[in-house]
């Protein structure tokens, strides 16, 4: 009779233990169903925004002047030939100019690369933004 007591006294023992995982696992699903199902608040905000003024008036684009440099580094704008200073003195006044026209520079196929790198230092010096190459 003392087996029999002993295991009813296991068993009694083991029911008094629940297993708390499957219910936390329902109150886990539960949380996240309740979640979803809630409506979130709706703030708002009232923000000035910023109407839209009239078309800028668009100019129409001035024809690019062209820049040669030759393979001796002989400078021509726009088919005129030039030394380095005259060349920083017509940037100068065509950067001053509304509406700056841009430049096109055409090295020759032979021209050194410092020739183009100096020519190019002579634009941007002279305040023009828009400079293109042409082959």
């Amino acid at each position: 009779m003392t087996t029999m007591a002993t295991t009813r006294q296991a068993r009694a023992g083991a029911l008094a233990e629940i297993n708390v995982t499957p219910l936390i696992d329902v109150m886990l699903v539960l949380l996240v169903v309740f979640m979803i199902s809630l409506p979130m608040p709706q703030r708002t905000t009232s923000v000035a925004l910023p109407q839209p003024g009239p078309d800028p008036v668009t100019a129409s684009p001035a024809e690019p002047v062209r820049l040669a440099i030759a393979g001796d580094g002989g400078l021509s704008w726009d088919g005129v030939a030039m030394t380095p200073a005259q060349l920083a003195w017509h940037a100068r006044r065509a950067a001053a100019s509304p509406g700056a026209p841009p430049i096109l520079i055409e090295p020759a196929a032979q021209a050194r690369y410092q020739d183009v790198a100096r020519v190019l230092v002579l634009v941007r010096n002279a305040g023009i933004e828009r400079v293109g190459f042409q082959h």
